[in-house]
């Protein structure tokens, strides 16, 4: 599966939770959190529950079908959003602009970690994150050609893991990091 053909089954699924409410759901459950950081915005499905909370969001994703497909649902859905680069991070103390921002760019990124904020997210999210097996390899230092089945969950723990590292990283000291998988 490449790339371009995750991104389109990733989209089929993530309309599925959206129709059934399960965005709307696990939003509710992030109480008064005004400022989030996404990672893994996938189609951008999600998305919507968030800015209609009147919360602003940082979505970051690798994969470039996923960052376009999210920014034509978002501009089709009324919700004000934009593609950023890393160096626009460090303004985001001060948010001005579209309610969402997408990043193109690995959540592992020693680069994206640099540039982030410190102190500047009142949540960080990793609901039910996925990639394409190709990206699941170049993560995990394996040739996808030799995966032994394991390696989604594996993918899975890591970037809930690095969602906690970017927590100590970029959240206030009342920030909250929320896991959905949906493993």
């Amino acid at each position: 599966m490449t790339a371009t053909q995750y991104a389109a089954e990733w989209k089929r699924s993530a309309d599925a939770f959206r129709t059934a409410g399960h965005y709307a759901w696990m939003d509710e459950q992030l109480g008064d959190a005004p400022q989030i950081m996404q990672t893994g915005c996938g189609s951008g499905a999600s998305t919507p529950a968030l800015a209609g909370s009147g919360r602003k969001v940082l979505s970051i994703e690798s994969n470039r079908d996923s960052v376009e497909g999210a920014l034509s649902l978002l501009a089709s859905a009324g919700v004000s959003a934009e593609e950023v680069g890393l160096s626009q991070l460090g303004g985001l103390n001060v948010w001005t602009g579209s309610d969402v921002k997408i990043v193109h760019v690995d959540v592992f990124s020693k680069d994206f970690r640099n540039s982030l904020p410190p102190s500047s997210f009142d949540a960080i999210l990793c609901w039910m994150t996925g990639t394409h097996p190709e990206h699941i390899g170049q993560c995990l230092g394996i040739p996808y050609l030799e995966f032994d089945g394991g390696e989604m969950a594996r993918y899975r723990q890591k970037i809930q893991m690095t969602s906690y590292e970017l927590g100590t990283l970029a959240l206030k000291t009342s920030g909250l990091v929320q896991i959905v998988d949906r493993a």
